[in-house]
Parts: structure tokens; sequence; C-alpha cells
């Protein structure tokens, strides 16, 4: 879940990120099922499963929250994007003397 949304980070727009965090969300969901089938299989013990889908249903409600917040607000640009870019035409070879 943090890989996908440190991945979304670098995203270009907050419809973009909120893409990334979406998928964090299923990946939140996806991980509850995991620990739903240790449980079923006594893979884990009940006490253990119960706390680890706590955790795992509120990261799941936090990251729902950022990604409403993440769509609510505008783009702010980052430091290199309000650098004008150099144009690589622009640096022209010096002209011969006629």
């Amino acid at each position: 879940m943090a890989s996908t949304i440190v991945e979304g980070c670098g995203a270009d727009t907050n419809k973009e990120f909120a893409r990334f965090l979406d998928m964090s969300i299923k990946s939140a969901n996806e991980t509850e099922g995991h620990l739903l089938t240790s449980r079923d299989l006594d893979l884990i013990r009940p006490d253990i499963w119960e706390k680890h889908t706590n955790d795992t249903i509120e990261i799941r409600k936090m990251t729902y929250g950022y990604r409403k917040q993440v769509l609510k607000s505008p783009r702010k640009p980052t430091e290199q994007q309000r650098k004008p870019r150099r144009k690589t035409d622009q640096r022209r070879k010096p002209r011969a003397p006629t």
C-alpha cells in the first residue's frame, strides 16, 4: 500500500495521484482478504487477526479520506515545475562570418 502511494507522489495531476490512492485502497481490501483466509486456515491466532484487520481498516479509512481531500484541492506546482524549461533549440551555433 505504501509503495503505491509513494509511486503516485510523482503524478502530474491530483486526479492521477487519486488513482494511485484508489489502488492503495484496493490493496488494503486485498490484505484484509488475505488476513481472513489466514485466520480461517488457522495460520494466525484470532487475536492477531483482529489486530491486523483493525489496523488495515484504519489505514484504508485514512487513505480514503486523503483521496477525497486530494481530489478537492488544486494541484500546486512543485519547485521543479515552476522553473522555466530550457529549450534545446534556443541554443544556436554561431554563424560563420560572410
